[in-house]
């Protein structure tokens, strides 16, 4: 179980196709698990929201409300765990300073200034609802047709989403390797959604799902041409490589040789195996 809570609270952890039977049992009986487990307060290693340490049960049960993508991180604790996945080497560091930003609730939508005091009659560029950080980055009709979109390239199951967390949980942690598309793709996005409300915000550009979506590409296809075509950024997702127009660096497979057998000598035996061996080089 530690292996795949390291990084999060077993409430949280999400699942993977590619994980254990007996860990993808445990997710499922979490829920009912949790419900005959009971904390005592000690040496602070119990969550403060999360775990049952009082009679009524967890305190995320009684204030679930969302007050911002800032706000739920303090509330789940892996705060420190989804900063990291939002920096990679491989992509702008404009782009990583932006979903920080989200992450923390500190841009300028309607909401945020509003709450700053500064009356506005807000409304969001795609719909009739009011900007908010959630709405402009997840919920509202176009975001949420990109990133069902995206979700369904690279295998993940779309629900509708409403914060970061989320996000991260969903594509980001289902890899290891530091810098895979699935870590970057959903900064990306992030990026030409925002980009894209600012240009309709104050040039009164169009924005729509097929502008969106043609942003990502060239942004991915930019950046390939820099430092994002290794093979292990697409490891299990080359094709998408393709999908995207970008150029996966392939590494050349050794071409095959050729070992002749040779018959034993009389009064001698001759083990076969399932492999060759030449020269300290085994194959």
């Amino acid at each position: 179980m530690s292996k795949y809570c390291r990084k999060y609270h077993p409430k949280l952890a999400p699942v993977h196709p590619s994980h254990s039977r007996v860990w993808k049992n445990l997710h499922k009986v979490r829920d009912a698990a949790e419900e005959q487990i009971h904390w005592q307060i000690g040496d602070g290693s119990c969550d403060f929201w999360l775990d049952s340490w009082m009679e009524l049960g967890p305190l995320v049960h009684y204030y679930p409300e969302n007050r911002g993508a800032f706000e739920e991180g303090r509330q789940h604790r892996p705060g420190l765990v989804i900063s990291y996945e939002l920096w990679h080497n491989n992509i702008p560091k404009k782009m990583s300073f932006l979903a920080w930003r989200l992450w923390n609730g500190w841009l300028a939508v309607d909401e945020i200034l509003m709450k700053r005091g500064i009356p506005l009659a807000s409304k969001c560029h795609c719909c009739e609802q009011m900007e908010t950080l959630e709405h402009v980055f997840f919920t509202n009709p176009i975001a949420d047709q990109v990133w069902a979109h995206y979700a369904a390239l690279v295998g993940i199951r779309h629900v509708r989403i409403n914060s970061l967390q989320q996000v991260i949980a969903a594509w980001s942690l289902s890899v290891s390797t530091k810098g895979h598309i699935k870590q970057v793709l959903p900064i990306v996005i992030l990026w030409a959604l925002w980009e894209g409300r600012n240009k309709a915000k104050h040039i009164a550009a169009t924005y729509s799902f097929h502008q969106i979506c043609s942003r990502v590409h060239n942004l991915l296809f930019d950046n390939s041409k820099a430092n994002m075509n290794h093979t292990k950024f697409w490891t299990g997702e080359s094709y998408l490589g393709a999908i995207l127009g970008v150029t996966v660096e392939v590494k050349p497979q050794p071409a095959p040789r050729l070992f002749r057998w040779d018959r034993p000598e009389k009064s001698t035996l001759k083990l076969n195996i399932d492999a060759t061996f030449k020269e300290n080089r085994a194959g």
